[in-house]
């Protein structure tokens, strides 16, 4: 009988170890983000990361520049083509957020930054964000 209780004890655990996964959806720091700026720096960003579920996007990005201008007006500029939109910065259920909104998209690609984005680092040379259910990263660092 023992053996019995023994053997399927092990077969729980093992079916328990199984049924684990591991999820690349890694939320920001919600206690303790740095932010060292209420807003982000106005002038040129550039995406220096982009991950939708762990593949890197990054080059979607290439060429652009993007400016967060401090009226909470928002462009995109690459090459010959621009689009606009929004920014706020915020709080939502405690944590720090930005949420970006593009109104005019002349890229696809652009529509992946319309988010309420969950802030771990906000300073005059960086931001990075991450959606709220973990699957996007998002990171700018300031254009030289």
């Amino acid at each position: 009988m023992n053996k019995l209780l023994a053997t399927i004890g092990i077969c729980v655990l093992a079916a328990g170890f199984t049924a684990c996964t591991h999820k690349n959806n890694v939320l920001p720091s919600t206690t303790n983000p740095t932010i060292t700026t209420n807003t982000p720096a106005t002038g040129g960003w550039k995406v220096t990361e982009y991950t939708d579920r762990g593949v890197d996007e990054t080059p979607d990005f290439s060429g652009y520049t993007f400016t967060f201008n401090s009226d909470g007006s928002f462009t995109a500029t690459r090459a010959s083509s621009s689009a606009s939109g929004t920014w706020t910065r915020g709080t939502n259920d405690g944590l720090q957020q930005l949420t970006i909104n593009i109104n005019s998209i002349t890229d696809g690609h652009l529509a992946e930054l319309n988010e309420d984005w969950v802030i771990s680092m906000m300073t005059d040379n960086n931001i990075n964000l991450a959606d709220d259910s973990g699957h996007h990263t998002l990171k700018f660092q300031k254009a030289q």
